[in-house]
């Protein structure tokens, strides 16, 4: 999305989702299930409010950051192959259409909130601002890149970290150039916090960034993770995602040549072992690189005991196709298999207009978003 003036906070509805030792070997021995067993290059302790103090003392640590240039189109796989009973289900669903245009009709109005306010603002020294937020039952955790804001959840602003300085005050986590992309969840049943980030743009020295709360409160104690996001140094990692259930916490990111012409595109998904991220051990891993499935695998936020995460990636945009995998298997044995591709509703394959990357109205302003 491009300018938009923060992300705002609606409160008391909180949607959900639907669907170490330094130096440890980041990928080191073949899994049962396909997977590389590992655990993180890099990990370190650092408490959020005294980072906040230090920043606050650090007149250096406000001074602004290099922008990110503006994201350029990137080469990822898309109008990928459909198979033929796909394509008779995108055939009957042409007919279903055609026959009962009542079924599209736009659904209800979603509900009025009961409060709003500013989570944090965007210094348009990023596009986008890849702002992200999460509500827990006394905090508010939002991240843009640039910052992130904890707040009460009436709107009090309690502790704000430079993005970017969160990662590197844990001792030992490299980040040489800057930290972006953030993701924050709440984990309500474990009351614990996470947050991911990724690091070094278009460098060999990029790497994904994984962090979780030692407690309930995101102001203490936080236990970071890093891992080599190519140990090749040929590709780096861009646009990462989150996901949990009871067992584990997944990452997907996708990752492209730093040297266009060297290498290629691939996705590549972490599932790490939640007790131990949890309990501040090594950063234990199962990580999945695949360069035949596509990118932007997003893997669902899954409450229950079902021994199953699925993901699920736009396929075949001008087909409007889905593809849906899932982690399954045992803790540190995990496989990943291709479940189904999905015929997703008819307005998913809709383009922007020609020529135009924004097109989507938002509110208080003309300019539009992509």
């Amino acid at each position: 999305m491009k300018e938009i003036g923060g992300f705002f906070v609606c409160l008391p509805v909180v949607a959900a989702a639907v669907l170490c030792a330094a130096g440890a070997s980041a990928q080191s021995k073949q899994a049962a299930g396909g997977g590389t067993r590992g655990a993180a290059e890099r990990s370190a302790s650092v408490n959020f409010d005294e980072t906040a103090r230090q920043e606050s003392l650090s007149p250096e640590a406000h001074a602004p950051v290099e922008p990110e240039a503006i994201h350029a189109p990137k080469s990822m796989p898309d109008e990928l192959p459909v198979s033929p009973e796909v394509l008779a289900r995108i055939e009957g669903r042409h007919a279903t259409a055609e026959q009962s245009p009542e079924n599209f009709e736009p659904s209800a109005s979603s509900p009025v909130a009961a409060s709003s306010f500013l989570g944090a603002p965007d210094n348009l020294n990023s596009i986008p601002p890849d702002a992200h937020g999460a509500v827990g039952p006394a905090h508010i955790v939002v991240a843009v890149n640039g910052q992130i804001r904890i707040m009460r959840r009436d709107g009090t602003t309690i502790s704000v970290v430079t993005l970017t300085n969160f990662w590197r005050a844990g001792a030992g986590i490299n980040v040489a150039n800057r930290a972006f992309d953030p993701r924050v969840m709440y984990d309500h049943f474990a009351d614990r916090w996470m947050l991911v980030s990724v690091s070094d743009s278009r460098a060999a020295t990029s790497s994904v960034l994984v962090g979780v709360s030692l407690g309930g409160d995101p102001t203490g104690a936080w236990k970071l993770y890093q891992i080599d996001a190519d140990p090749t140094d040929i590709l780096w990692a861009d646009y990462p995602s989150i996901g949990f259930n009871k067992d584990w916490i997944v990452v997907q990111a996708n990752i492209f040549p730093v040297v266009e012409g060297t290498g290629s595109f691939a996705s590549s998904i972490y599932v790490f072992n939640k007790a131990n991220l949890y309990a501040g051990g090594a950063g234990a891993f199962t990580a999945f690189k695949r360069a035949d499935i596509g990118g932007t695998q997003t893997p669902a936020v899954t409450y229950g005991d079902a021994p199953v995460l699925y993901l699920v990636n736009n396929w075949n945009s001008a087909a409007g196709v889905l593809q849906i995998h899932a982690v399954t298997g045992a803790v540190g044995a995990e496989s990943l298999t291709r479940v189904a591709q999905a015929v997703a509703p008819e307005s998913w394959a809709s383009a922007p207009p020609a020529g135009s990357e924004e097109f989507a109205p938002q509110p208080g302003t003309a300019r539009k978003i992509a």
